[in-house]
């Protein structure tokens, strides 16, 4: 039995989409096509801005950059000439972000970064320090642990930031997926507007290297209805890539390898 009918045979039945009055008048209503549109789109962007940020990240290495340089951390800025990852410390009021480098995309390799030593060390405000303070807001909250995370910042709206912090990658053969938060933080990159949990304990994901390989990953979501960023997130760097079956409380979907959201129906309970 193939990984996909696995998972299909420990989830409960799922009804068709057109479920009958009795059942729709008191089951949770269908998540719009807009908002599965929205979650595809925040995941993409999600791991866009990965890809930049450890790409840069392994280039700079190579310049030898001191803690006291780079201790704000980065932001990762997407342009029509491709993505710039900006990496420094605050200024004393933290109303400034003082870039010492910066990495470009390469446009001709798309994976490929060119960094710059900035001396002296550019100073920036607006958009660029507030989303570095988003950052730096939310790591703080989140607090230490026992192993390494990533942070992304990406636009909430007109004003807002999301921050999420995902456990990193540790191993080239294994995907993380759990352990993770997406706040939502002021414009201004100084106060936690909210605090979503996407996932509970993280599950290690990796494949064989030898043997029958899965063609459809499962797991099940438990914190929410619908699917997470984060979700998207995973189906879009984990190798091979595959489809991921995703069960909540009261639906299934289906997550395709370019991101986008399919809901596949709903899922029945025990004794109704």
């Amino acid at each position: 039995m193939t990984h996909f009918l696995r998972a299909l045979a420990t989830a409960l039945a799922v009804t068709s989409l057109h479920a009958s009055s009795s059942l729709a008048q008191t089951a949770k209503p269908f998540p719009t096509a807009d908002s599965l549109k929205a979650i595809t789109e925040r995941g993409i962007a999600l791991a866009r801005y990965d890809a930049a940020a450890w790409r840069a990240s392994d280039a700079l290495m190579a310049l030898h950059p001191s803690a006291d340089e780079i201790g704000g951390g980065y932001v990762a800025l997407p342009t029509k000439d491709g993505w710039i990852v900006a990496f420094g410390r605050f200024s004393a009021a933290r109303d400034t972000f003082l870039v010492a480098y910066e990495g470009r995309q390469v446009a001709a390799h798309p994976d490929s970064f060119v960094v710059t030593a900035l001396r002296p060390a550019h100073p920036l405000v607006g958009d660029v320090a507030s989303a570095a303070r988003a950052v730096a807001v939310a790591r703080a909250e989140f607090g230490t642990t026992s192993r390494p995370y990533n942070f992304a910042v990406l636009p909430a709206g007109r004003v807002d930031w999301h921050v999420y912090a995902m456990p990193a990658q540790t191993r080239s053969d294994t995907w993380p997926l759990g352990g993770d938060v997406r706040y939502l933080v002021s414009g201004d990159g100084r106060s936690i507007l909210a605090k979503r949990p996407m996932h509970e304990e993280i599950r290690e994901v990796s494949f064989p290297a030898t043997g029958e390989h899965p063609v459809t990953g499962t797991h099940t979501d438990v914190l929410d209805d619908v699917p997470e960023d984060s979700d998207v997130f995973h189906v879009l760097v984990r190798r091979p890539a595959m489809p991921e079956v995703i069960v909540t409380g009261a639906f299934l979907y289906r997550v395709e390898p370019n991101g986008e959201i399919s809901l596949l129906g709903r899922r029945e309970r025990s004794g109704r």
